[in-house]
């Protein structure tokens, strides 16, 4: 971290979860619901703008879905959704509480292997907290995630489609599944109470991804790939429009 920079320091945390999920199948969807209590401690490198470097935080969350059984070859489930969203506390200190979540949205493509899937992204964290959770951090695609506002609301469209199935294995190691593209726009939004005035600060970026679908040990499914994109609105004077980044994707 960069002592005295509130936007970076350097947090471990250890937290612990207690869940019931209940699951239900009819038909060819798969209907899920699963409340988390958790509790979780954190521990920040020194830095001055830290009265305190340990915070105790609870959290409640809340995850449901209702996925509908696919294709082998298709990428996402159609008339599907889920949704994640999670309340949260600094329990040592008087912070208010945070509350981000998302709610993703499939539908089908113009072919059976393609897919569209809208995504909303919401969080509240009030500026003057002392803690800002990491995990409550949504960003446009192209601009890195930070404590810009009090609240974030960000609409999001992907249109993904493959592109080759090699099907080669590597022995037990890898399983190269599929290479698919993906094309997104992203829009968001910022409203900054904090401060002295409730302007909405707006970003907007559009790219496509490349993305490899890989089995690993037999076991987890990763997708690997690159992602080219253009920023459309930024707030940043001269800023780089253009922007290249490396994917990680789990879902």
């Amino acid at each position: 971290g960069i002592e005295g920079d509130p936007d970076s320091w350097n947090e471990s945390k250890i937290y612990s979860t207690i869940s019931i999920p209940l699951n239900y199948i009819k038909r060819n969807f798969r209907y899920g619901f699963n409340p988390v209590l958790g509790y979780g401690v954190s521990l920040l490198s020194a830095n001055d703008y830290f009265e305190q470097d340990v915070f105790h935080t609870g959290f409640i969350q809340m995850q449901g879905s209702a996925i509908r059984k696919k294709a082998y070859r298709s990428i996402k489930a159609p008339y599907s959704f889920d949704t994640d969203w999670t309340f949260s506390k600094t329990l040592n200190n008087d912070d208010k509480i945070n509350i981000s979540g998302n709610l993703r949205v499939n539908l089908p493509g113009l072919r059976a292997t393609h897919f569209t899937q809208l995504i909303v992204d919401y969080k509240y964290t009030d500026l003057n907290n002392e803690y800002h959770p990491l995990n409550n951090s949504y960003s446009v695609r192209g601009f890195g995630p930070g404590f810009l506002s009090d609240q974030f609301f960000s609409p999001k469209i992907n249109y993904g489609f493959p592109v080759w199935y090699p099907d080669v294995a590597l022995g037990p190691l890898v399983y190269f599944k599929r290479v698919r593209a993906n094309l997104f726009f992203d829009m968001g939004f910022d409203w900054d109470f904090a401060k002295t005035t409730d302007k909405i600060q707006q970003t907007q970026s559009a790219g496509v991804e490349l993305l490899f679908d890989n089995r690993y040990f037999r076991l987890a499914e990763l997708s690997l790939g690159i992602r080219a994109g253009y920023k459309l609105v930024t707030p940043e004077e001269n800023a780089e429009r253009f922007f290249i980044t490396f994917v990680l994707d789990t879902n």
